[in-house]
């Protein structure tokens, strides 16, 4: 069943709650983490929240991708790039939810 993007649901103020899914990969090393965003905005610019947000409460400077036999690769922010340095490793990102933001 596809995903419902009621643009409605962004208007007259209202406030929505997005649910992104984020890969980040480097070479044949993945970790994917899904993150909650709120507010009334939409396309891109969740996005963006969403890697801010992933840094800030999963990923502070450090990330461990994993093959999928089980290969480890940490990543850190030795250049204190912050969520640049994470931006760069998205390969992808995805809406797989949306509902009214609770109060």
């Amino acid at each position: 069943m596809p995903l419902n993007l009621d643009p409605n649901m962004n208007l007259s103020g209202r406030m929505s709650e997005k649910t992104i899914r984020l890969t980040f990969g480097m070479w044949d090393y993945r970790k994917t983490v899904e993150v909650k965003v709120g507010g009334n905005c939409s396309g891109l610019f969740n996005i963006k929240r969403a890697v801010d947000t992933a840094f800030e409460d999963h990923f502070p400077g450090l990330i461990v991708l994993e093959r999928a036999n089980g290969d480890k690769l940490e990543c850190t922010d030795s250049c204190e790039q912050e969520t640049e340095w994470l931006a760069e490793m998205l390969v992808s990102a995805a809406v797989i939810a949306v509902a009214p933001q609770s109060t």
